[in-house]
């Protein structure tokens, strides 16, 4: 349900619940140090995010001349083969 046919996101709806609950941000500060402090620290994500970035950025590049529409349909297609990998 990362992307409805009304184009809404009910994931960004669910995650949005943590803006609203303090209780749930202290799980989510929680969570979030954890991961920083186990998995990959704050700067390697930053960084691994940033390369992320630049190859999206140069993947879309390539689609700038195509319509809208077509654009629309490949960012789709790309985020959901990236949510599909990272489930």
């Amino acid at each position: 349900d990362y992307l409805d046919v009304r184009g809404e996101m009910p994931f960004l709806k669910r995650i949005s619940r943590f803006e609203e609950d303090k209780d749930k941000q202290k799980e989510l500060n929680q969570i979030s140090n954890i991961f920083f402090e186990e998995v990959i620290s704050k700067k390697e994500f930053l960084d691994y995010l940033g390369t992320a970035l630049y190859e999206f950025t140069n993947f879309y590049s390539k689609f700038e001349s195509e319509k809208a529409e077509e654009q629309f349909k490949t960012i789709y297609f790309l985020a959901q083969f990236i949510y599909s990998c990272v489930l």
